[in-house]
């Protein structure tokens, strides 16, 4: 929940707005995690094996250039 304002004005930062609605940041959050639990599950299928950190880092950051 937001506890960041600035003068009185919400700076936007949470993932749930002062309404109880989910924010853009909450959906990438999401999104992210989701892509991430699967390539994971992906890989230990394929490999037998989770994904190094390297593997990992270099997933991460195509699935955030996708989002």
């Amino acid at each position: 929940y937001n506890n960041e304002y600035d003068n009185g004005v919400s700076k936007e930062m949470s993932l749930i707005n002062e309404s109880g609605a989910k924010t853009r940041i909450y959906n990438l959050h999401q999104n992210f995690l989701k892509s991430m639990n699967n390539y994971i599950k992906d890989q230990k299928k394929n490999t037998g094996n989770a994904p190094t950190r390297q593997q990992f880092s270099a997933k991460a950051i195509q699935v955030l250039n996708a989002l």
